[in-house]
């Protein structure tokens, strides 16, 4: 159950500077409220929760793109996430339709190889990962 926090900006990570929830916002005040599930600034998923409160804190920024922390997160976790996935799976989609860091996150812990993480980034135009997965092939 998420619950009412006060979030004081001048102490927000810096990552979350670039969201365009702070780009746009128009504060009058730098502390708001804030409910606590849209607070999960480590975005980590090493649990069903910590995956949800996840997703609903990069809803609630709305990032142009997924943080590469997100990644860095999955990479390791692989077999706890797919359990996570295939224990909530129902769940996870009917919560997050269409929303593409579900998509992603179960790229890179369902993909077997890079190459076929790659093939299925490249396929949904996820080029965010796909820089994730091949830095060498983003720089130029």
């Amino acid at each position: 159950m998420s619950c009412v926090v006060l979030v004081d900006l001048n102490e927000l990570p810096d990552l979350f500077k670039q969201s365009r929830r702070y780009k746009s916002g128009n504060f009058k005040n730098t502390v708001f409220p804030l409910y606590s599930n849209g607070c999960h600034f480590d975005l980590t998923v090493n649990s069903y929760k910590d995956l949800c409160w996840t997703m609903d804190t990069l809803q609630y920024w709305g990032f142009e793109k997924v943080p590469e922390n997100v990644y860095r997160n999955v990479v390791g976790r692989e077999i706890r996430i797919r359990q996570i996935f295939d224990d909530n799976c129902r769940d996870l989609f009917l919560r997050y339709p269409n929303f593409s860091p579900i998509l992603e996150i179960g790229i890179l812990a369902f993909g077997e190889s890079l190459e076929e993480k790659v093939a299925m980034a490249r396929h949904h135009g996820l080029t965010n990962l796909l820089d994730f997965l091949q830095p060498d092939k983003g720089e130029k």
